[in-house]
């Protein structure tokens, strides 16, 4: 074995080398400084440095607000010593016994245990006894330092006349080995339960004093001496102090990413139908989701002059499954959305139109009804727009006929629309589907009849033009010189000026389906026709399904061609024929149908793929803008930025090792589907979408457990809730789905957990042991099969919800039972379970104070010897306020820990999601928040004594957002999702407190930089930079040390080096950290080590070959 010669490098602090640093100077007649935000509301801690030019009775260190002069005064009131007053004249005043000198650091530290305790150190020390105070004071969040009360303008008292420096507030009460453990040390920022603390080195403003901790909580200075010139400092530090800079430092957990559904949501048909004016196009988008109801969307996409600047239109007024955005159209400053099958005045699927305004700030809505609609007109079913007149479709009227269809123009007044005309086919004939398509230019109308018979054929299809003469609409009827069944002319229309283009997309002539298009041009007294074949197009091409003129050229969707993948054809007029050029889409896939609606204007097109697949999200949708420039046509295609749809995609999340799982069990009306993430290392990236082989109405999602290359999905809707859980395996190419089903109704998949070789399965109303007593199932995989347990509770009782949550770990089972009635109906209970070699042995755990209706079970979470459950219908503050409860093994029983939410609120439900890892706890209030069920979670860290809470809100916190309602806990993060519309996960990095090192000693690894040609070489720091390396023994989890050099450090055999650094920080032990050197071939070689959770821009540790 090869021996490893180890050199010790330690790094000392020597103060004398530090740059001077500064304190925050008063000038002792009006200076101040202004602390807002002082957490006053809950217990807290501040500590602060103080030193004073003079001992001068009745100066003021410390006060409240001059609004507040009952509350609290840290100042020199008799003789030298200080003296603590709490609730104004009458109140307890206490005294030190320590005399104050002038030009002298003092350390001071004022401890907030409770309503009714303060405690007042000095130095480190407890000089005055707890002082008690009434309860019934009123403490606020304002605080001054170096001021006296002011009351009716006056100074009651003196302003301090010195410095102040290491002002600091932490959350909770700090205790007397924390006090006297740090005082005399600076902070990283790091530490947990740190609230605020500052920088009085003046480097922004002359009046701002920087809160380092990033809560924005920034002292503001005042007086003569700092209003209008920079704060004076002086040079003189506390003793073992020394100013920190403001690092941008990981303190506590932070929102590292946010991970969204997968771009586009299936089945929204993103593209469905296109509109294009000048700079802007709109996007039809009949299948989005919006709260939770497919409602559908247009959207307005605004060309700023470098990007497509995306509005989504909705109304309030759309009814489930109205088809908003089905048809769209815009011309300027005016779009029209049809939404055909929406409810209107209690009439089911009668339909309505959208027209929307833009004012300059936002687009005004005013809906368009038919004045005679019925059941299932489908008024709305196309539109267009031109002006003040738009054109509404109803191609299910039945007027003329079953089916037969109208048309309704409405003219704008100025301040109405008025509805002015119906139009229909003239004729008597059930079925022609009349409005199918329709186009408007000016006073020129053209409507397509694709269904109409004639001349002997079925749904051969005819087209009309009307033109308005100032009264009326005169009618003209067109259809195909060559008619055939089923030819569908008229299914695509489109007009522009003296040039009406008709598209009868299931003509035969090059292929069946294969399509064709008719242009008529009017010659002042008639329409002249020409019929035009798509230049390539085949067999259900569908050449002609949509259409869009504008001028001498005119774009046509064939969506059918290459196996539905879709293309166009733009043709040019030259003076005698039509110049046909083939748009294909870039990344064109199998049934994306590119083509499938298309808009023209000038040199730009639109051309929508309404199948388009997006990072496996089927048939979300997309468009593609062409631009012609240089006479070629370049490409930029445009997706649904923000996606919103009924998924619920953060409903269940699961993570093992690199890999994460995300359900989203309301998608495509409760078909549903799991999102597989893998992180490479910097993000969770996107690979892959699971659905049943079988879809069904299942919710499929609805919970997930992964293990490796073994993902575990429960479907408990499955079969009129029967339930169904599927196990896919990862064969290195595809996921390789087996399946069990519940038997009876029992919601079977309702939650999942696995470990290993093993899964558990909820049923939570399983009817064994009666009506939804519920149990669990147990499946175990022994090499060739899975051998099946299922167990219920000794105590099984009718509707007790036996599974409602489980987790596995190791041997281990925990199963939530949350309307068990224990301690009252509903009141709630767990289940732990252990394998002994032959038996799952059962233990049954209840809440020491549980009441009726807690639903103490509801959530659940285990790890090793500690478990987490969630009551989230407590009522402790409020009516289903929420509460968790921790239980630890001490050897014999569960030891419980309640905790509650410093600020929770009736209806937060917090508790309803939680999770459990070390030290570290989560509760989920998916239901908190002012603007109505934003949501939060909180964070606990165990110190050894307490549970300390933090809590966590997501950056873009929005009513209805949900977020805590799914929670996933891992070592050093933690990812939340939001089960909402929104559609989001969010990942949090949190890594534990670190450890504050005064000195430390780190091992060189001489087997890469020998150590008989170590005096060759110098370790170059620069800057500020970060190294890492593996624990020679401890933990083994990653070191940073944060160093500042203003020179070399120079290795040799022997050595001890000072540095001029600020401090060392790290996560594990500060001693016996092993440092990797390493040394490229050639001289100066840079070696970049890797760093755990490294900056975007890793900073470079040199080694350089010595002169």
């Amino acid at each position: 074995m090869k021996k490893t010669t180890l050199l010790m490098l330690s790094f000392l602090f020597n103060l004398s080398l530090f740059a001077q640093n500064y304190s925050l100077d008063f000038d002792g007649t009006d200076d101040y400084l202004d602390m807002s935000s002082i957490p006053a509301s809950f217990e807290y801690s501040f500590e602060m440095w103080f030193k004073l030019d003079a001992v001068t009775f009745d100066t003021r260190i410390v006060t409240a607000s001059s609004t507040h002069n009952n509350i609290y005064s840290v100042a020199l009131l008799a003789g030298d010593k200080l003296h603590v007053s709490i609730g104004g004249g009458g109140a307890p005043v206490a005294a030190t016994s320590t005399s104050i000198l002038p030009n002298t650091w003092y350390h001071i530290a004022f401890i907030r245990k409770s309503s009714t305790e303060v405690d007042f150190y000095l130095n480190g020390v407890q000089e005055v006894t707890t002082i008690t105070i009434d309860p019934s004071i009123e403490w606020v969040d304002e605080m001054r330092l170096a001021s006296p009360f002011v009351l009716n303008g006056n100074p009651n008292g003196l302003y301090m006349d010195g410095q102040i420096d290491e002002f600091r507030v932490w959350n909770g009460s700090r205790t007397a080995g924390q006090i006297f453990e740090h005082y005399q040390r600076e902070v990283s920022g790091l530490e947990f339960g740190l609230n605020t603390n500052y920088k009085f080195d003046d480097n922004a403003s002359p009046n701002d004093v920087e809160d380092c901790h990033n809560s924005g909580t920034h002292g503001v200075r005042f007086g003569s001496g700092g209003s209008n010139n920079l704060p004076q400092f002086v040079t003189d530090q506390p003793t073992g102090l020394y100013d920190i800079d403001c690092l941008d430092l990981v303190i506590g957990c932070v929102e590292e990413s946010i991970i969204d559904m997968p771009i586009g949501d299936s089945e929204d048909n993103y593209g469905n139908n296109v509109g294009i004016t000048t700079d802007r196009f709109i996007v039809g988008v009949p299948n989005d989701y919006v709260d939770f109801d497919k409602q559908g969307s247009a959207i307005i996409n605004d060309w700023d002059g470098s990007n497509w600047i995306e509005t989504k239109l909705t109304s309030d007024s759309s009814s489930y499954n109205s088809q908003f955005g089905y048809s769209v159209d815009v011309d300027g400053d005016r779009a029209i959305v049809g939404a055909h099958f929406n409810d209107v005045n209690g009439v089911a699927q009668v339909g309505a139109a959208y027209i929307y305004d833009w004012d300059g700030a936002m687009w005004n809505e005013t809906q368009l009804v038919a004045s005679d609609g019925e059941y299932y007109d489908g008024f709305g079913y196309d539109v267009a727009i031109d002006g003040d007149r738009a054109v509404v479709s109803a191609k299910w009227d039945d007027d003329q006929g079953s089916t037969s269809g109208s048309v309704y123009v409405f003219d704008y007044d100025g301040t109405n629309w008025i509805e002015s005309h119906k139009l229909n086919q003239g004729s008597y004939q059930a079925g022609p589907q009349f409005g199918e398509d329709v186009d408007l230019d000016g006073d020129r109308l053209v409507v397509g009849a694709p269904k109409y018979d004639h001349s002997g054929y079925n749904q051969a299809g005819r087209a009309y033009i009307f033109d308005y003469n100032g009264s009326s609409w005169v009618r003209t009827m067109l259809q195909a010189y060559d008619p055939f069944n089923y030819d569908a002319y008229g299914t695509g229309v489109s007009v522009s000026g003296d040039r009406v283009v008709v598209g009868a997309h299931a003509d035969d002539d090059a292929g069946t389906s294969s399509g064709s298009i008719y242009v008529y041009t009017y010659n002042g007294s008639s329409w002249n026709v020409e019929k035009v074949l798509g230049m390539n197009i085949g067999a259900f091409a569908f050449f002609g399904y949509n259409i869009s003129i504008d001028g001498d050229r005119m774009v046509v969707g064939a969506y059918g061609d290459l196996g539905r993948e879709g293309k166009a054809i733009i043709l040019d007029w030259n003076g005698s024929s039509w110049d046909q050029e083939e748009i294909f889409a870039s990344d064109g896939s199998h049934y994306d149908h590119f083509g499938w609606s298309v808009a023209l204007l000038g040199d730009q097109c639109v051309i929508g793929a309404y199948f388009d697949h997006l990072n496996g999200a089927n048939d979300a949708g997309s468009c593609y803008v062409l631009t012609l420039a240089s006479g070629t046509w370049g490409e930029e295609k445009v997706t649904e930025s923000s996606p919103i749809s009924n998924g619920q995609f953060g409903n269940a999340i699961a993570v093992n090792g690199n890999r994460m799982v995300v359900g989203s069990p309301y998608l495509n009306d409760w078909f549903g589907e799991v999102s597989i993430y893998d992180w490479d290392g910097s993000a969770w990236v996107f690979t892959e979408t699971l659905t049943s082989s079988a879809p069904h109405v299942e919710r499929f999602g609805e919970s997930v457990s992964v293990q490796g290359d073994r993902i575990i999905v429960g479907a408990p809707w499955r079969s009129n809730t029967k339930g169904r859980v599927y196990i896919y395996d990862y064969d290195g190419t595809n996921w390789v789905e087996t399946y069990f089903d519940g038997v009876g109704n029992p919601r079977f998949g309702w939650e999942v957990s696995s470990f290993g070789d093993r899964f558990v399965v909820g049923a939570p109303r399983d009817n064994d042991n009666g009506t939804y007593a519920g149990a669990i199932h147990i499946y175990d995989w022994d090499g060739t099969m899975w051998v099946e347990t299922k167990l219920t509770p000794t105590d099984a009782a009718t509707q007790d919800e036996f599974g409602t949550d489980v987790e596995l770990l190791n041997d281990r089972i925990l199963v939530g039972a949350p309307k068990d009635d224990d301690n009252g109906t509903n009141s709630g209970s767990v289940y732990v379970y252990d394998w002994n070699g032959s038996t799952w042995v059962e233990t049954k755990i209840t809440t020491s104070d549980g009441t009726s209706y807690d639903e103490f079970g509801s959530s659940v979470d285990l790890a090793d010897d500690k478990l987490i459950v969630g009551a989230y219908r407590d009522t402790t503050n409020g009516t289903w306020s929420g509460s968790a409860y921790i239980y630890e093994w001490d050897g014999s029983s569960w030891a419980e820990t309640k905790l509650i939410a410093s600020d929770v609120e009736p209806f937060d439900e917090y508790g309803l999601e939680v999770a459990i890892l070390g030290d570290r706890a989560i509760v989920g209030a998916p239901k908190e928040g002012v603007d109505g069920n934003n949501g939060a979670i909180y964070v606990y860290d165990f110190d050894g004594t307490t549970w300390n809470e933090t809590k966590m809100e997501a950056s873009d916190s929005a009513a209805g957002a949900l977020f805590g309602y799914a929670i996933e806990l891992l070592p050093d993060q933690y990812l939340v999702g939001n089960r909402s519309k929104y559609n989001r996960v969010y990942d949090f990095f949190c890594p534990g407190p670190p450890v504050f090192c005064d000195e430390m000693t780190a091992d060189i690894d001489t087997t890469i930089v020998p150590l008989d040609t170590l005096s060759d070489y110098i370790f170059a720091v620069e800057d500020w930079v970060k190294l890492t390396g593996n624990f020679s023994a401890g933990s083994g989890a990653d070191t940073f040390i944060d160093v500042r050099a203003s020179q070399y450090i120079e290795l040799n055999p022997s050595f001890t080096v000072e540095l001029g650094t600020r401090a060392l920080f790290e996560i594990a032990p500060c001693d016996n950290t092993l440092i990797t050197l390493a040394k490229e071939e050639e001289e100066g070689d840079v070696v970049k080590r890797v760093i755990k959770d490294k900056p975007e821009d890793p900073e470079e540790i040199k080694v350089l070959k010595k002169d």
